[in-house]
């Protein structure tokens, strides 16, 4: 009896298994498809204490309402593109009014942001998502309610990454150096650039934080009060090396969904692309970038602070919950990463040879609204968003319809 009833219990258990393998492979099969839904939000997942709760129990973000008031500090090189692309998007989706540049992709930059180099908008502006630096001017275009964004990144990985982008080596005449451009310039960085220069040649970083041209990063006490003044003004500040994290962080700043966040890492570079730094040029580097290296440690821990509140396990489960979307994304928009894609609106700048790899879209991608937008470069959004938002001419448009998603 006692084996008729195991036996019984077995084949119960192997049929409820059987159909629960069934319901989830037709589940995971209807993610795949053009339009994704949001179903594994509500999947169950273990909390702490390893009960299992839902995810919108753990996000906790599902009675608030979502903001769509923001600006972002588009610092160069590092990691900004990715988010500016995820606003590009949020805001597109939902016809959200852009700050953008008259011409171009970038608003005044290396000068401070203008009001003079603007689209003007007769009904205001929602969204910055584009090169400038911070200038108190932009108070008077944005709503009360906006929520500035920055980002950083470690100064040695953003100074190597800016110096080989921008070419420092043919602006300071050191192409015979080749590889070892960077170093011959961080030998005596004074002899190119005065210690005590406003420019992106030294902490470029800080650079496009002060709203000034006249602040002197060398003076500890104008380094104290940039950092003062930045945590005043910035709401959050993305480390580029946390970005899932910070990007959790926003999603509940924001009261966004998931897929609101979903990106594919732009601008990256091959393993050529990356100039050599010894033990010893990364110790110059962070002296000469000494306002960069201390903005840096301060919103990083300040960024682990948060993290701390926020709750190790919550942020782990949510990380882990927003990668997993992005490979099912990744799964059906790409066929292929490479520095030599073919297609023109989808290529990045590739400036001296940085090896900067873009994204080819399979043949269903191609169609998605979504895929595409999460793989064009900037300069190719900008004047997007000027023809739908300001009617500026913009042929041909490569842009799928967002009513095809």
């Amino acid at each position: 009896m006692v084996r008729r009833n195991t036996l019984v219990a077995v084949v119960v258990i192997l049929t409820m298994y059987l159909l629960y393998t069934i319901y989830e492979y037709h589940f995971a099969a209807e993610t795949t498809s053009t339009e994704r839904s949001n179903w594994g939000l509500h999947r169950v997942v273990p909390d702490e204490d390893g009960d299992l709760r839902t995810w919108d129990e753990i996000s906790h973000i599902s009675a608030c309402r979502a903001r769509t008031n923001i600006a972002l500090l588009k610092v160069h090189k590092a990691g900004s593109t990715s988010l500016a692309n995820i606003l590009c998007r949020y805001g597109d989706k939902h016809n959200l009014k852009f700050v953008l540049p008259k011409t171009g992709h970038i608003i005044s930059w290396p000068k401070r942001f203008s009001l003079s180099n603007i689209l003007p908008s007769e009904t205001g502006y929602n969204l910055l998502a584009h090169h400038t630096r911070f200038s108190d001017s932009l108070y008077a275009i944005m709503p009360p309610d906006t929520v500035y964004v920055g980002i950083l990144r470690n100064p040695v990985a953003q100074f190597e990454s800016l110096f080989q982008y921008m070419n420092g080596a043919n602006k300071f005449k050191l192409t015979d150096q080749g590889q070892d451009s960077l170093d011959a310039f961080m030998q005596d960085p004074g002899r190119y650039v005065a210690s005590n220069e406003m420019t992106v040649w030294k902490n470029p970083q800080a650079f496009d934080f002060v709203d000034s041209d006249r602040v002197d990063l060398s003076d500890d006490a104008a380094i104290d009060e940039l950092i003062a003044d930045a945590e005043a003004r910035f709401e959050l500040v993305f480390i580029a090396e946390y970005f899932d994290e910070s990007l959790i962080l926003l999603r509940h700043l924001m009261c966004w969904d998931v897929d609101d966040l979903i990106y594919f890492t732009m601008n990256s570079r091959g393993i050529e692309g990356h100039l050599h730094v010894t033990p010893d040029l990364h110790e110059r580097i962070l002296a000469w970038n000494h306002a960069d290296d201390r903005l840096y440690r301060h919103f990083n821990a300040t960024l682990w602070a948060r993290i701390r509140k926020f709750g190790a396990a919550r942020m782990s489960a949510e990380v882990s919950h927003l990668r997993w979307r992005i490979g099912e994304w990744a799964k059906f928009c790409i066929a292929e990463k490479s520095d030599n894609v073919a297609d023109r609106y989808l290529k990045l700048a590739n400036p001296n040879n940085s090896h900067v790899m873009s994204y080819a879209l399979t043949a269903e991608g191609g169609k998605n609204a979504t895929c595409f937008r999460m793989v064009v470069p900037e300069r190719n959004y900008a004047p997007y968003l000027k023809w739908k938002q300001f009617n500026v001419p913009f042929a041909p448009n490569p842009f799928p319809p967002l009513s095809g998603k």
